[in-house]
């Protein structure tokens, strides 16, 4: 009996380990993600750096994460009027594609909602 229970707990831990394992950065919008179906249930499932994120259909599947945080309600930073960058992904590190004092896109650094 006592072995059934030491099994039971280390399986337990095991996939609660697995579970809660999450990688770095946040999901996109589930309205932006136009593709339906599932390709997976949780971070693990997905390649690489890319993150499992439901979809507009209800469905989750594997996107790159855009930086965590949001952009600066008020923009900063110099007058630049030409865009730099289209979406997270073109910008180093956890910088984030925001719009400028100009109004043009430029790579942030985002800040807690």
């Amino acid at each position: 009996m006592g072995q059934h229970i030491l099994f039971f707990l280390c399986v337990t831990s095991y996939i609660v380990s697995i579970l809660g394992q999450s990688k770095l950065g946040d999901c996109p919008k589930p309205n932006s993600l136009k593709m339906c179906g599932y390709m997976c249930f949780q971070d693990a499932h997905c390649r690489g750096d890319t993150k499992c994120c439901k979809n507009a259909c209800g469905g989750f599947i594997c996107v790159p994460p855009v930086a965590e945080g949001v952009c600066p309600s008020k923009p900063t930073g110099p007058w630049v009027c030409t865009s730099v960058c289209i979406s997270d992904n073109h910008c180093p590190g956890s910088r984030k594609c925001c719009k400028n004092r100009c109004g043009a896109f430029a790579c942030t650094n985002p800040t807690r909602e």
